[in-house]
């Protein structure tokens, strides 16, 4: 063989391993773009899911705040009307008509005797009340308090005193008063 032939033979050889080698790079590099292709598309859809989840999340937070907010707005505007009755209430007590305030003025001071005892001195709200109460065969003191209605029953020793003035009463038995307000408008 000669020289043309051997070199004939190994540029053939060569060229079929080129092409081996070529054909082999080819399929890596397509193999290695699948690859990458199907990595980036599970990135992306793990990025998406991801994604999702975050904004369920930041929905759920929002939604959860706009609730409360909600919530507490309410919760105020309740309080608003209950504090609303409560301040019609004691309008309304102020005008009553003489006779129904000298009714209930005597209940307040039968049940503030009852509870400061029989010996006791009561202390009124209005000055024009004094000859009432005393009409009512009660000690009534020279001075007066401040409320709207009622009076302050003390015992002759001055170890007991009870209020049984509008304001006295309301706040004493605020929250009673309030559950009952709030039932009556809300249920």
């Amino acid at each position: 063989m000669g020289i043309d032939k051997i070199i004939e033979r190994i540029e053939q050889s060569a060229g079929e391993r080129i092409g081996a080698i070529l054909k082999e790079a080819e399929r890596q590099v397509k193999e290695i773009k699948e690859r990458a292709k199907r990595e980036a598309e599970e990135a992306g859809k793990k990025l998406e899911v991801e994604t999702e989840e975050k904004c369920g999340i930041v929905e759920e937070r929002l939604t959860s705040n706009a609730r409360q907010q909600a919530k507490r707005e309410m919760l105020l505007t309740k309080e608003e009307l209950i504090k609303e009755a409560f301040d019609r209430a004691r309008e309304k007590l102020t005008q009553l008509k003489e006779s129904e305030y000298r009714e209930i003025l005597k209940k307040m001071l039968e049940e503030g005797k009852r509870l400061a005892g029989a010996e006791c001195v009561v202390v009124p709200c209005k000055a024009k009340d004094g000859e009432y109460i005393k009409s009512l065969g009660y000690q009534v003191s020279k001075e007066s308090v401040k409320g709207s209605g009622g009076a302050i029953i003390r015992s002759k020793d001055g170890s007991i005193s009870v209020d049984q003035t509008f304001e006295g009463i309301i706040d004493r038995n605020w929250n009673e008063l309030r559950i009952k307000v709030a039932r009556a408008l809300f249920s």
